[in-house]
């Protein structure tokens, strides 16, 4: 009886957490300690501590990645910055997806299991050894599963094999949690590693009184997230000819946006290719409660690219062209090409910039408007209603292969 109250419990949880309701709590939930933590804390400079709506409006603007601010960032302390970073981490559209696709490994183990009513037959009889049925306590019919009321949903048609499918979801979710660990502990390892190399950017640091550690995290977690805060009041101007970190940041812009689509194909076809003797499983299925949908053929993975690449030499071309001899005027032509390049990525992602906006013409004010939306969320209303794992000519030759693809309005 405890067990199918304890099944019942999990499963309304999981799917209030799904809900529209469980977003609108769960930010409500983040912003608002967020916002608590941030007035509990002490500012760096007292005589400038922002204003209660402030402090709101920018724990709102992290948990959400939109990179709005009502204060300087200088004025705030290093524990109300790790307060900001989680915020930020929490909000991020990698660690969102993470979350979700925890609660579809749990919706999954809840659906892999169906209430039975309680029989007086006699126990099966004994098996030899060595037999699969024999061996899997949970299996249909076993007495472990009978006992507790539940016994395990035998696949269908509509519904493959509820543990393949489990197995498929749990090894995407270590993916994806290997990916965010990777982006972000690599991330503010390779940023604190050559501001230690780069006596410029140690200094202009040591100047605003920032740590080179809570800067490195901050700023990774940050651009990953694609929020766009920095620690700095000028945002990324002061570091306008620290190349290396400019292409850094930009890298983790796209990871974390419109590029994770690909190191996500990628890992996983590494994955499976590292592992030849584990039997391909299915990594997107038929219906939204197993399907993932950042995992993309390799069709829409190389358009996605392709895609990607134009806007983003498009914008770059533009802007150098317009503003070689405006507001790209002092750098030389190696950093001119690279802060176009960065504005460019950081206009489509995270909003950060390295130049002042208000020099810019008014074109490319406009241009840079108009690629503010997300693309992600354009190209996700395209996604294939099956996507797998698929075995060709022997074990050893396992590729991503989608099929019927369909338009979802």
């Amino acid at each position: 009886m405890s067990y199918q109250l304890l099944h019942r419990c999990s499963a309304a949880v999981v799917d209030i957490a799904v809900s529209p309701l469980g977003h609108l709590i769960y930010f409500a939930t983040t912003s608002c300690a967020g916002w608590g933590l941030l007035a509990a804390l002490t500012v760096r400079a007292p005589n400038r501590r922002p204003r209660g709506i402030d402090m709101l409006f920018t724990a709102v603007s992290a948990a959400t990645v939109s990179s709005m601010s009502a204060a300087e960032m200088e004025v705030f302390s290093d524990g109300q910055l790790v307060v900001l970073t989680v915020l930020m981490l929490s909000g991020g559209e990698v660690f969102l997806s993470f979350l979700g696709l925890v609660s579809k490994l749990m919706i999954l183990r809840n659906d892999s299991y169906q209430p039975v009513p309680a029989t007086t037959e006699d126990p099966p009889s004994p098996r030899p050894p060595g037999d699969a049925e024999a061996e899997d306590p949970l299996r249909r019919g076993s007495p472990e599963a009978s006992r507790n009321g539940y016994q395990r949903v035998p696949p269908t048609a509509d519904h493959p094999d509820p543990p393949r499918r489990r197995d498929a979801v749990c090894s995407l979710v270590c993916i994806v949690l290997a990916i965010l660990l990777v982006a972000n502990v690599g991330g503010a390892a390779a940023v604190a590693a050559y501001i230690y190399a780069a006596p410029g950017a140690r200094w202009t640091l040591s100047r605003k009184s920032l740590g080179v550690g809570i800067f490195a995290v901050f700023t990774t977690v940050s651009t990953f997230a694609n929020c766009g805060f920095v620690p700095t009041n000028e945002n990324m101007m002061v570091f306008s000819r620290d190349l290396p970190l400019l292409v850094l940041l930009a890298a983790l812009a796209l990871v974390g946006n419109t590029l994770f689509p690909q190191v996500l194909a990628a890992c996983v076809h590494v994955v499976w290719r590292l592992r030849p003797e584990e039997p391909p499983v299915p990594m997107m299925i038929p219906g939204e409660t197993t399907g993932y949908d950042h995992l993309l053929p390799p069709l829409r993975c190389r358009m996605l690219a392709a895609t990607v690449a134009f806007f983003i030499a498009m914008q770059a071309a533009l802007l150098c062209g317009m503003e070689w001899g405006g507001a790209l005027r002092g750098l030389s032509a190696v950093e001119k090409v690279v802060n176009a390049v960065s504005l460019a990525v950081n206009s489509r992602h995270t909003g950060e910039s390295t130049l002042d906006l208000s020099t810019l013409a008014p074109a490319v004010v406009v241009l840079m408007m108009t690629r503010t939306r997300r693309l992600m969320s354009v190209l996700r209303q395209v996604r294939p209603t099956g996507c797998g794992w698929v075995e060709r000519r022997g074990p050893r030759s396992v590729a991503l292969e989608c099929w019927n693809c369909t338009l979802v309005g």
